[in-house]
């Protein structure tokens, strides 16, 4: 059984939702759970933007998400609702103009929203930093220990970090513009630039 969250192409209608698969032989059953379908016919050109789109920037959306310390079953619907809302926007005529911007600051503000809901319901607040690492039972103890140790080093580094300076990093990891960064944290531009720079900085200091 394995499960792939996308947005598939069914019965003249693209879905964006959770595929599902089970093989027995040569058989394979697929079944599409999708939370938003729209037909190919009427908003067809929106599909394939949508599709294209989530191809290009689910993984690195993904990356930036987990990256604020989201869990992984959150992270994953932030994606789905992201693009729900993509496929929103266009239909409805929004701005489609630099749209790579447009989703990571919607992802930011479903993060963002995650964490306010998390402190509301914990009375203590727990380790909201980088997600930990999953053991590989095949690699070295060496490695594996020397890999921890330097997430560790990382982890107390970022946590130095004002919030928008370590938001900025994480961004510019992904591959965004400066001006695209100030669109998220909702700066100026030249002070995305003094934010990266400092960060970068203050993590070099910190390793």
């Amino acid at each position: 059984m394995s499960a792939v969250q996308g947005v598939f192409f069914v019965d003249g209608y693209y879905k964006l939702g959770l595929v599902t698969s089970a093989s027995d032989g040569r058989d394979v059953a697929v079944s599409v759970r999708a939370s938003r379908s729209f037909p190919s016919s009427r908003e067809g050109s929106t599909g394939h933007i949508v599709m294209e789109l989530y191809d290009s920037y689910s993984p690195l959306l993904y990356k930036y998400i987990r990256g604020l310390g989201i869990a992984r079953p959150a992270a994953e619907d932030i994606i789905q609702e992201v693009f729900l809302r993509l496929t929103r926007h266009l239909i409805d005529g929004g701005d489609s103009r630099n749209l790579r911007a447009w989703l990571f600051q919607v992802a930011h503000n479903l993060a963002m929203d995650v964490h306010r809901e998390v402190r509301r319901e914990q009375t203590a607040v727990g380790d909201l930093g980088v997600a930990s690492e999953s053991s590989d039972p095949d690699s070295d103890p060496e490695v594996i220990f020397l890999r921890k140790e330097t997430m560790k080093r990382v982890s107390a580094a970022m946590t130095g970090l004002t919030p928008k300076q370590r938001n900025g990093v994480l961004l510019r990891a992904q591959g965004l513009r400066y001006l695209e960064i100030a669109s998220v944290l909702k700066v100026s531009e030249s002070r995305a630039i003094y934010l990266v720079k400092r960060a970068l900085m203050r993590l070099a200091g910190g390793l």
